[in-house]
């Protein structure tokens, strides 16, 4: 709550943090999602929450706020990756680290989606999701103006 806030804050300040900074910046925005969420969970039987696109320079940042997010709502996730401008070792490697950053704060992961590949890539790419990820996977490739869905239990 407020007071764990306030309290977290005046330890940190007292080791040079500055009251303004990024960390307290994203105290505020996950304690805002989980309030807005908590609001929204009480009211509905199911509540889709979509993390961010993890584009441009603040990337990183962005993947540590979507895994603090799902952790401290208790909420699982399921991890899209676009094949858009990868070779096949980037779009792996970076499922991948989506992959392990939710593990590695006990985020549970439902599954893994390889969305917006090209059709010659989409064997390459299940082979290799299933090498690394052990549970259902599949690849979203788009063909024409129609959408079609290449499934892939693991």
């Amino acid at each position: 709550g407020t007071e764990d806030i306030d309290s977290l804050k005046a330890v940190l300040m007292d080791h040079g943090w500055e009251e303004y900074g990024s960390y307290f910046r994203t105290v505020e925005i996950i304690d805002t999602i989980i309030e807005k969420f908590k609001k929204l969970d009480d009211r509905f039987d199911f509540v889709l929450v979509e993390g961010t696109d993890f584009s441009g320079e603040g990337a990183v940042f962005e993947m540590d706020i979507n895994v603090l997010v799902a952790k401290n709502l208790g909420i699982p996730t399921i991890i899209v990756g676009t094949g858009i401008g990868k070779t096949l070792d980037e779009f792996i490697g970076n499922l991948q680290i989506a992959y392990d950053s939710f593990k590695d704060k006990d985020v549970e992961v439902l599954a893994v989606i390889a969305n917006k590949v090209q059709e010659k890539n989409i064997p390459l790419i299940l082979l290799n999701l299933s090498k690394r990820f052990r549970f259902f996977s599949f690849v979203i490739k788009v063909k024409s103006e129609s959408i079609d869905f290449v499934f892939s239990s693991f």
